[in-house]
């Protein structure tokens, strides 16, 4: 029943689990990883340690995986990541390993969540430009009464700036 119980948890759980031999080669990995990189587990199994080339092209950032790998140290670090029909997620990663030199991996695609934090970067950006570039002095206080927001005119003007 227990293990029943495991693998299900193992194939519906909606995060990348993978786990790896000391050699780097995958043993298995769960639906969920399949579905986000596109790659089956026979095709995993069939390529060994060979498919972090196609996972990770950049001899770069697949050094830095494989010493990941080999640290499993449960810490989590970003990875981006090629999917089997060439396109580039971002990814998050927590190893841990295992008494027999297995490791486990679980897994995020962050791609989402790493273009929305770009859109508010560069929408703060495209504010923070048009405050500036106002003409004359520009502030904004919050309801305490407090500076959260002023362009150059206004510092100049009052001697103040964002606390």
């Amino acid at each position: 029943m227990r293990e029943e119980i495991l693998q299900k948890i193992f194939n519906h759980i909606p995060v990348m689990i993978s786990l790896s031999g000391a050699d780097h080669s995958y043993q298995q990995v769960n639906r969920e990883w399949e579905r986000t990189l596109g790659w089956s587990q026979e095709e995993i199994l069939t390529r060994g340690p060979g498919i972090f080339s196609e996972l990770y092209p950049d001899p770069i950032c697949r050094d830095e995986m494989l010493s990941f790998l080999d640290k499993a140290n449960a810490e989590w670090s970003d990875f981006r990541v090629t999917t089997k029909d060439g396109r580039v997620i971002d990814t998050m990663w927590s190893r841990m390993k295992l008494s027999d030199g297995t490791s486990i991996g679980i897994g995020r695609d962050i791609t989402d969540r790493r273009q929305n934090e770009f859109k508010i970067r560069r929408t703060q950006e495209h504010l923070l430009s048009a405050v500036e570039n106002i003409q004359g002095a520009f502030a904004i206080f919050d309801a305490q009464d407090r500076l959260v927001l002023c362009n150059s005119a206004y510092r100049h003007l009052f001697g103040r700036d964002i606390q």
